[in-house]
């Protein structure tokens, strides 16, 4: 499905063809949704970059981390809290073996030197970029398109003031990113067993 299938959609169900002006309203919150809800194998993206210095700029499609590597080893995650108290007491020198999220950068525990080449491995949850006419579809709504149906059909509930409608959607999209976070949790899981790794 693209997003000309998915606003044909849309009217069929609603059967109000003079409301497609604010379609691409619905689609945004119907993303910002997904996005907060979802976490799905096609949201996810890679980058590489630089582990030098203490802070590195999070990508602009950044929703949460899912797997952050350094050289081949796995780093753990701590809370700003957390990391603040282990950069009292951890060594400086070495490897960064934590890191932390605050206000839209990643925190490197320990930090690295600023003309480090070593590089990190970032596997995360990435949202999806906007439909426009020279993209019109995404990864998500190419698998699952009902899901963007009825989050779309959320919002046309909401504007509409229907109440009842907006019961029936929420629930079949609440269901339905109930399954899918469970059947990627467990395909994402199957058959490894969690290690702790020594360094």
């Amino acid at each position: 499905m693209d997003k000309g299938e998915l606003y044909a959609a849309v009217t069929r169900y609603t059967r109000k063809p003079t409301l497609t002006d604010i379609y691409d309203t619905w689609l945004t919150e119907t993303q910002q949704r997904i996005g907060t809800q979802c976490r799905l194998p096609e949201q996810e993206q890679r980058a590489k970059v630089f582990a030098a210095g203490k802070y590195i700029a999070l990508p602009n499609d950044f929703i949460e981390a899912r797997k952050l590597d350094y050289e081949g080893w796995p780093l753990q995650y701590r809370t700003p809290e957390q990391a603040q108290a282990l950069e009292k007491c951890i060594e400086p020198s070495g490897g960064p073996g934590y890191y932390s999220l605050y206000d839209g950068e990643l925190q490197l525990i320990p930090a690295q030197p600023d003309d480090s080449t070593a590089l990190l491995d970032m596997i995360y949850f990435a949202r999806e970029l906007p439909l426009t006419e020279d993209s019109t579809t995404t990864r998500v709504l190419t698998k699952y398109p009902y899901l963007y149906l009825y989050g779309m059909m959320i919002e046309a509930n909401i504007f509409l003031e229907n109440d009842t409608g907006l019961q029936r959607y929420m629930s079949l999209f609440g269901n339905m990113v109930a399954e899918l976070n469970d059947r990627a949790a467990r395909a994402r899981y199957s058959g490894s067993t969690l290690q702790m790794v020594a360094r």
